[in-house]
């Protein structure tokens, strides 16, 4: 059990009194298992953030530091401010670092103190829960809240060193209900259930996880580096056991520290710190975004991690790196019998726990909706990233929307945000280098997809680069490729000393549809001809389903009414409505019609019948579902 120092958790936290409070806000999140933490206004009345929804009863908190002794005044007003603020809170938990002193009259179990404040705490209709070092004890004595220890009181015992570098946001994630297993498969695409399991089981010592950017891979090596270190038991006893059955210490590594510094210095000084590197100790090494080095630096790495698999202490090597990277390739080329595994699509099954654990009864209840209403979108809904922003954007989305539209917020997500943006201001673009980004994705897809190509030569991209910024060196082509490969592409295959056969495919098919119609909308609206010129019309699914109402999305933010009314036409052509004064196409209803068909040979009349765009089989085939529905149902069975 964690012995609780409040002096030395004062001269640790240099603002303790707010590190008390972050100390209680975490232990509160992780309680309730809300990992995107809760909302709370400056200065929030009564208790620290908004109340939070529990098995229907509302539940707050408070953190209350005292230097000396309990002030039961500051209590009961927080009650009372917190109980005028929230009329249906049930429940107020404080979190305190005094204990209550033993009274000496009758209720020599509580202090007058705390039947005082539990008194009037009744009157106000709201329960309260005490939290004080005794408990903190043992709270922070939990596996799972060792990081906080070591973050907050600075333990170091032998799960200090295991603790010490890891993230307490995302532990606290993988110990919420939002937190889904994502599902693995091999490269033989045969479904991993457990890969930790398989790890320890199989002969192999490196391993490689790999996934496309928001598919979940730090969540992945987190996860697998929590079950290692046995920090998802419930005490020390399982937790220790875990440790002596894998004979290894888990050190769980972020390669962009590499950057700055040797792997192999990382390693010994980690080790040295903790008085760990000249003990008799098996390790797990851990290492997350080999992704996130330049092609010098991850050679540097692999380098060591290769002379680190011939070390007896070594159990395991587990790597984790985007697919699209080049340096996916390089660890195949150090590593000859490495096993990689993949992180899989997602299905309809994973959504629903994730809605279901962010709890939202208006959210869940919009899901179930649009998921009978549109189910062509969840089909293409198959990584995490995906899956949360259809949580943010689910009130926005309706039968008719597209992938695309989730694939526009995805993008400027990758782009833009900071923990997706990387070593894009390295780029020898003009800024804005997003934007410069999205124009060249957009000329790939359209140059691919004019030849009926899904895979992508490296050759050929540098082409396109290069034409499209002449003034650029080949140093700044192949960064910008490296940048792009790294946030859009997947499958990369090429053995390293064949570099020309590199080839690519966009992560998501998708991701090409919605870069090539971007590209073709700009040139659709000076020349509409391009749409018969590229055999798009020919194409229905994606003339219908992806051109058409993209087109639309722009026309209606644009205020384009020519252009909506122009898109109209189209449905009416297509057959799609009958609003609009239009009738059939005027041969459908000639009386040469049936006769001009008759006199044709059999492969015209085919290549006729095959053509969507003239809808001609649905004019002259009979419905025999229509006509059965028709008929009285005695005489169904003669059709």
């Amino acid at each position: 059990m964690q012995k609780i120092s409040w002096d030395k958790f004062k001269v640790k936290n240099e603002d303790y009194r707010k590190s008390f409070e972050e100390l209680s806000y975490f232990l509160f999140c992780r309680r309730h298992k809300r990992s995107a933490g809760i909302f709370r206004y400056h200065n929030q009345t009564g208790i620290e953030t908004e109340p939070v929804k529990v098995k229907r009863k509302l539940i707050g908190f408070q953190s209350k530091w005292f230097d000396s002794v309990i002030d039961k005044e500051k209590i009961k007003s927080s009650i009372t401010k917190a109980k005028r603020k929230n009329p249906k809170l049930n429940r107020i938990i404080f979190y305190l670092n005094q204990e209550f002193t033993e009274s000496t009259g009758k209720k020599k179990k509580d202090s007058q103190l705390k039947i005082d404040i539990e008194s009037h705490a009744k009157s106000e209709k709201v329960d309260v829960e005490w939290v004080v070092p005794s408990n903190f004890e043992i709270i922070l004595s939990q596996p799972s809240n060792l990081d906080l220890a070591q973050l907050y009181f600075d333990f170091s015992d032998e799960f200090g060193f295991i603790k010490a570098f890891s993230n307490p946001e995302i532990l606290t994630f993988l110990q919420s209900s939002e937190y889904i297993e994502l599902p693995f498969f091999n490269l033989k695409t045969q479904k991993i259930e457990d890969i930790t399991k398989q790890i320890l089981r199989l002969k192999q010592k490196t391993f490689l996880i790999s996934g496309h950017p928001g598919s979940g891979k730090s969540i992945s090596i987190y996860r697998v580096f929590q079950l290692f270190s046995g920090l998802d038991k419930a005490n020390f006893k399982d937790s220790k056991q875990v440790l002596q059955t894998n004979k290894a210490i888990p050190m769980l590594i972020n390669l962009k520290y590499c950057a700055l510094e040797t792997l192999e210095n990382i390693i010994r000084e980690r080790q040295n710190d903790y008085g760990l590197r000249s003990k008799n100790l098996g390790f797990i090494y851990l290492l997350d975004g080999l992704d996130e080095l330049s092609a010098e630096r991850a050679d540097q790495v692999l380098s060591h991690l290769y002379e680190l698999e011939r070390n007896e202490k070594t159990i395991k090597i587990i790597i984790s790196c985007r697919s699209g990277n080049f340096n996916r390739v390089k660890v195949k080329a150090y590593f000859k019998d490495i096993l990689e595994y993949k992180i899989h699509d997602l299905t309809e099954v994973h959504i629903n726990k994730y809605f279901q654990g962010k709890n939202s009864l208006i959210k869940k209840k919009l899901l179930s909706g649009l998921m009978k209403k549109n189910k062509k979108l969840f089909l293409e809904i198959r990584d995490i990233l995906l899956v949360k922003l259809l949580w943010d954007t689910i009130e926005n989305i309706d039968e008719h929307s597209t992938i695309l539209d989730l694939l526009d917020k995805k993008i400027e997500l990758l782009v833009n945000e900071p923990q997706y943006k990387k070593n894009i201001d390295e780029l020898n673009l003009l800024n804005p280098k997003e934007d410069k980004v999205i124009e060249l994705n957009k000329e790939i897809s359209f140059k691919f997809q004019k030849r009926f190509q899904f895979r992508l030569a490296q050759k050929k991209i540098q082409e396109i680069i290069l034409t499209k910024y002449p003034r650029i060196d080949y140093k700044a082509a192949n960064e910008i490729l490296d940048y792009i490969a790294n946030l859009f592409f997947d499958g990369l295959s090429s053995p390293p000393e064949n570099p020309d056969n590199v080839t690519f495919v966009y992560q998501h098919r998708r991701y090409q549809d919605y870069f090539f119609i971007q590209y073709l909308a700009d040139i659709y609206e000076g020349n509409p001809k391009v749409l018969r010129e590229l055999n798009i019309l020919s194409n229905r699914d994606f003339f219908e389903n992806l051109f058409l109402p993209y087109l639309r999305g722009k026309y209606k933010k644009n205020r384009n009414l020519p252009g909506i009314l122009e898109l109209n036409l189209f449905d009416v052509y297509l057959g799609n409505r009958n609003d609009y004064g239009a009738d059939d196409p005027y041969y459908q209803n000639s009386s040469d019609f049936i006769p001009s068909l008759a006199i044709q040979n059999k492969a015209v009349i085919e290549g006729l019948l095959s053509d969507e765009s003239l809808a001609i089989r649905e004019k002259i085939s009979i419905n025999l579902d229509e006509v059965k529905n028709i008929l009285d149902p005695r005489f169904s069975t003669v059709c």
